[in-house]
C-alpha cells in the first residue's frame, strides 16, 4: 500500500493532468486510501473531473468531495445546492412532468395490447 504522502502526490498529479483543471484550486488529503478533495472550482464539471481523476489513481479506495463550485463573485454553490436547484426546477416544470406521465400511459397501453389515444 502507498504511503499517504505518495498517494496525495499521485492524486494531485492526476488532477493537474486534466486539461480542464487550469483554474481549479483543489487541496488533497489522503489517509489509508481515502482521498478528500477540498477547495474551489469554477464549474460542476470540473468538480466531477477532479473526482474521476482521483478515482483512477492506484491505491485510492474512496473519494470524499468537499469542493465548492464558484460561478463568479456573487454566486457560490456547493453540490447540494446545485442538486436541490435541479430537483426544484424539475418539480416546478409541470409541462415535462405531464409529458412523461402521458408517454408512460401510452407505453403501458401498448404493452397490454390496447391502443391509447
Amino acid at each position: 500500500m502507498k504511503s499517504n504522502i505518495k498517494l496525495k502526490r499521485d492524486v494531485q498529479k492526476a488532477i493537474n493532468w486534466e486539461p480542464s483543471m487550469e483554474a481549479a484550486e483543489i487541496d488533497v488529503t489522503a489517509k489509508e486510501g481515502v482521498v478528500t478533495l477540498s477547495g474551489t472550482v469554477d464549474s460542476y464539471s470540473n468538480m466531477h473531473n477532479a473526482a474521476n481523476a482521483s478515482k483512477k489513481v492506484r491505491g485510492v479506495k474512496a473519494v470524499a468531495q468537499e469542493i465548492t463550485v464558484n460561478y463568479g463573485n456573487s454566486l457560490k454553490k456547493n453540490a447540494t445546492a446545485i442538486a436541490t436547484n435541479v430537483l426544484d426546477a424539475w418539480k416546478n416544470n409541470w409541462y415535462r412532468r405531464r409529458m412523461i406521465q402521458g408517454s408512460g400511459n401510452r407505453w403501458l397501453g401498448k404493452i397490454r395490447g390496447h391502443k391509447t389515444f
